[in-house]
């Protein structure tokens, strides 16, 4: 009675066992073609992914390398054409270095949204930057704000538009943004561009210092200056 209870036991443990294992490896094998599919890949500045085409695809929740202290997570799209490719990159030399730009391959006539959310890691953002290449009879807006509620952005800061301009920019705060895009046709919509500042690095203490110092040393040089013409 033992010994069968016992192999009971042990071929029911085995079992448990080995179901674990394959249900422990299929979530394994799921994990990682997610995983293959949600690649960012390499761009000049920065990473991209894409949307259709060829070259690691875009996907939802899925966070970009970190780029100079920023991080890019896509959250929601409707109607981008394929083929289509986001750049995330860091121009240093410019006003507005860290840019996420959307490219359409061919003009998109139809209107779509994208949604994502950018995060830095060292400084508050204090500037967001709209720009398009675009024909006539185009619109686009520009929502960013402090959260997303999966359908809009909460917390708004500001709203940018470009129904009759090529630019617009508005102010920015903190280290996280939820941003919104939203195009509209008929004509044709080559790009768009959003460009992100950050909050200029205070002067070192150092050089805070030695600056006070100089000051010190003038206002001594010149009241000996005062002191010797009067003598």
């Amino acid at each position: 009675m033992f010994n069968a209870t016992h192999k009971g036991r042990v071929t029911t443990l085995s079992k448990a066992i080995l179901t674990a294992g394959l249900l422990g490896g299929a979530a394994l094998s799921t994990l990682g073609a997610g995983s293959a599919q949600a690649a960012w890949g390499p761009h000049p500045g920065g990473v991209e992914c894409n949307f259709g085409g060829v070259g690691p695809q875009c996907a939802v929740n899925d966070p970009s390398p970190l780029v100079e202290h920023k991080q890019v997570t896509l959250l929601d799209w409707f109607s981008i054409p394929d083929p289509s490719v986001l750049e995330f990159t860091y121009q240093g030399q410019t006003q507005n270095p860290h840019h996420v730009d959307l490219d359409f391959e061919f003009d998109d006539t139809d209107g779509g949204t994208l949604t994502y959310k950018i995060e830095s890691f060292k400084d508050d953002f204090d500037l967001v930057n709209f720009i398009s290449a675009r024909g006539a009879n185009t619109s686009l807006t520009k929502t960013y704000g402090t959260g997303w509620n999966g359908t809009d952005i909460e917390g708004i800061i500001d709203v940018l538009s470009l129904t009759t301009n090529n630019a617009d920019s508005g102010p920015a705060f903190g280290k996280v943004l939820y941003v919104k895009d939203v195009w509209n046709g008929p004509g044709g919509i080559d790009n768009l561009s959003n460009e992100f500042r950050q909050v200029p690095a205070p002067l070192p203490l150092l050089g805070v210092g030695a600056a006070f110092g100089s000051i010190r040393k003038l206002r001594k040089f010149s009241s000996q200056l005062k002191t010797f013409s009067m003598g």
